[in-house]
């Protein structure tokens, strides 16, 4: 079993793609993200085409290997047919840890040509301090209980 290194707290943003999967009319973007077993799927855009903006779009991974990649893909919701691929593209958790909050874009790649960029804001939080949160939550509940106890005694004598 893989200790937790931290919480990882991915928001996506925004999207610019520089191609198009429908010649008539504009596409309906979502995008995948996996990395592990960890899966998750943002909300479509309808009519968001080429500069799709998403609200309210975060998840969460619980890091345990620095390594592991986190990958994603762009896709154009077809209400008919298949979803078409848009793009895809990939980083290392390590990547996103080096900082408490980052905002970037990264690439979006369609059959190894550039398709794009997404916009991420990412929030790390190390296991260190939501251990520490943790701690201190317990020893101010400590700290209570011996001052109540402390009450007590003090109720107890001067009775």
């Amino acid at each position: 079993m893989s200790r937790c290194l931290g919480i990882l707290t991915i928001t996506l943003v925004e999207a610019k793609f520089t191609r198009s999967t429908d010649l008539v009319r504009k596409m309906d973007p979502y995008v995948e993200f996996a990395c592990r077993e960890f899966e998750w799927k943002s909300s479509t855009v309808d009519s968001g085409h080429k500069k799709p903006k998403w609200e309210g779009q975060s998840f969460e991974i619980e890091v345990k290997y620095l390594g592991d990649d986190l990958k994603w893909v762009a896709k154009d919701h077809d209400k008919i047919g298949r979803d078409e691929p848009i793009g895809d593209g990939e980083s290392k958790l390590s990547a996103f840890v080096c900082y408490e909050d980052w905002d970037e874009w990264f690439a979006v790649e369609h059959k190894g040509k550039p398709a794009g960029k997404i916009h991420l804001r990412t929030h790390w939080a190390p296991a260190a301090e939501v251990e520490e949160k943790h701690s201190s939550q317990d020893e101010m509940g400590q700290i209570t209980e011996k001052i109540k106890e402390l009450a007590q005694k003090k109720r107890d004598l001067t009775d």
